[in-house]
């Protein structure tokens, strides 16, 4: 369901990023889509630059060699220990070790009243609608609005029963 911003389409659209990052496009086209290209969205547009934001850390990669300081953590913490307060994880927990991106809410909704992913990203998409100014000149703008209006209105008569378009 392309046009639903559950976790189905955020792995949809994560293992399309992702692919895309990681074979080296340096423009992804198609950000912001809604149901199968049909509609454009702001919050989706938001969204999605979330998940490029995953997608270039995934494609970081991650230390994992025997010298990296997480290992020897492991070991002072030992099975069944908690890593949570452990020094390491306190100390490095808002580096770029860890995933972060401004346009998700990362606090694990411990914070009071944290916003979920659509309202946080609604909250950003309504000032960037509000501020757009097309630069397509007004009367163009206007005369497409006009033509359309004028198709859909004949349309919608049309389908009234017993009448006919004019």
């Amino acid at each position: 369901m392309t046009w639903r911003p559950d976790v189905q389409n955020g792995a949809e659209g994560m293992a399309y990023l992702l692919a895309s990052h990681l074979g080296g496009q340096n423009l992804i086209g198609g950000i912001g889509s809604m149901d199968n290209a049909n509609g454009m969205s702001g919050e989706q547009i938001i969204m999605q630059c979330g998940l490029i934001d995953m997608a270039e850390y995934i494609a970081r990669g991650a230390e994992i060699s025997e010298h990296a300081p997480a290992c020897e953590s492991i070991r002072n913490v030992g099975p069944g220990g908690s890593f949570m307060t452990e020094e390491l994880t306190i100390e490095r927990m808002r580096s770029d070790e860890f995933f972060d991106s401004r346009h998700f809410d990362l606090s694990g909704a411990y914070e009071p009243y944290a916003p979920g992913i659509c309202e946080k990203a609604h909250r950003e998409a309504d000032p960037l609608v509000a501020a757009f100014r097309s630069r397509v000149p007004e009367r163009v703008v206007e005369a497409v609005k006009s033509y359309f209006r004028g198709k859909y209105r004949d349309a919608a008569v049309a389908q009234r029963p017993g009448r006919a378009a004019p």
